[in-house]
């Protein structure tokens, strides 16, 4: 492997592969997954729903699974998640700009 595109380098069996930022390149770059529901929820239900999610994180094979998969946790719900979502969003519609991939 030439590198990660992870924020700081990966446990083993990916210890020794470094990250693009190590080698000089701003490239880091995330996969992750989320949850949502339909419009129109209550504050009571999502709060029920963010604190099942939380709980489900907090167990001990979910932990054992991010480091099986070598993923690094990310669990955000409401204004930091939106606050991370629009700096996603923005960060992707410049780059894709910058390749002149987005025609607005």
């Amino acid at each position: 492997m030439l590198a990660i595109s992870a924020p700081a380098r990966l446990a083993a069996p990916f210890a020794d592969v470094p990250t693009w930022s190590e080698q000089g390149a701003d490239c880091v770059i995330g996969a992750w997954r989320g949850v949502s529901g339909p419009s129109g929820l209550s504050a009571a239900q999502v709060n029920f729903w963010g604190d099942v999610i939380a709980a489900a994180t907090r167990q001990p094979c979910w932990g054992e699974d991010l480091a099986r998969l070598s993923w690094s946790p990310l669990v955000q719900s409401g204004a930091p998640l939106r606050a991370f979502l629009e700096r996603e969003r923005a960060e992707f519609v410049a780059m894709l700009k910058e390749l002149g991939l987005l025609k607005r």
